[in-house]
């Protein structure tokens, strides 16, 4: 995974986390968005030792570091959670979406 896809994500996921959940899956979105947020407070870090107009290359590098495999966590589509469509694009390569049964 990307550190980039975290970042794009950061948004959505914030939004996320303040919906009701079955208390599984924000029990695993919590934990989720505890090494997510490792990840970022590395890049807001890293960002600030540098100026990302004046070192573009520097920047994508950091954007395309490969950080591992995160494992997806698994939330159930429900109609009382609100996000847009942009938001679950940014957060698909992070979260596996599933119909309610």
């Amino acid at each position: 995974m990307k550190l980039i896809e975290i970042v794009n994500a950061r948004a959505p996921l914030q939004k996320l986390v303040t919906q009701d959940l079955p208390i599984r899956e924000a029990y695993g979105l919590m934990k989720f968005t505890e090494l997510c947020n490792e990840h970022l407070s590395f890049y807001g870090q890293e960002l600030a030792k540098f100026d990302p107009d004046a070192q573009p290359d520097r920047m994508k590098e950091l954007e395309e570091m490969d950080i591992g495999t995160l494992e997806k966590i698994t939330v159930t589509l429900n109609d009382g959670v609100r996000l847009s469509a942009s938001d679950l694009k940014a957060l698909e390569p992070l979260i596996i979406f599933r119909e309610e049964e």
